[in-house]
């Protein structure tokens, strides 16, 4: 609910897993938002172009789309490979924070930073993750969530 108005229904898993918009997906658990510009698309796919040029496959989300897009990813989803294949950024970390379970690490990459989550500490600087195609979901450019100022980690 934003503003006395219901932004979504369904159960806690289908919330998390497929937001209605970019706002639930900022509201319900924790994500990250690239911009980029769609340059192809079918019934299920787009392929999107980042700022540094670098392409992915995402999901299509059930908002109407504009050519300017926001990339929802959850940092759980985002996998650390040894080498570059589709859908993969090169990253720098930035920092880690251990959370018990869990080390949620900033990292910096095409668009800006953003967080990926381990269940071990990083100890190269310099890494290239994989985005599945199935965990990056798509909604419309202007619907970037506007984050407070000087927060690193949600």
């Amino acid at each position: 609910m934003s503003n006395g108005k219901v932004r979504q229904l369904g159960t806690p898993k289908e919330i998390y897993e497929t937001p209605a918009d970019s706002f639930v997906a900022d509201f319900i658990g924790s994500s990250n938002f690239l911009r980029g510009q769609i340059q192809e698309t079918n019934d299920l796919w787009a392929t999107v172009k980042l700022t540094d040029g670098s392409l992915l496959r995402c999901g299509i989300g059930k908002e109407t789309l504009d050519k300017d897009v926001v990339i929802a990813i959850r940092p759980e989803k985002i996998e650390i490979v040894d080498a570059a294949q589709d859908n993969t950024l090169n990253v720098s970390l930035l920092s880690s924070i251990y959370l018990g379970s869990i080390y949620q690490h900033e990292v910096a990459g095409p668009g800006g930073s953003f967080r990926i989550q381990t269940n071990h500490e990083l100890m190269d600087r310099q890494l290239c993750v994989h985005i599945p195609p199935q965990a990056a979901t798509l909604f419309r450019g202007d619907s970037m969530p506007k984050k407070p100022k000087n927060a690193k980690f949600k």
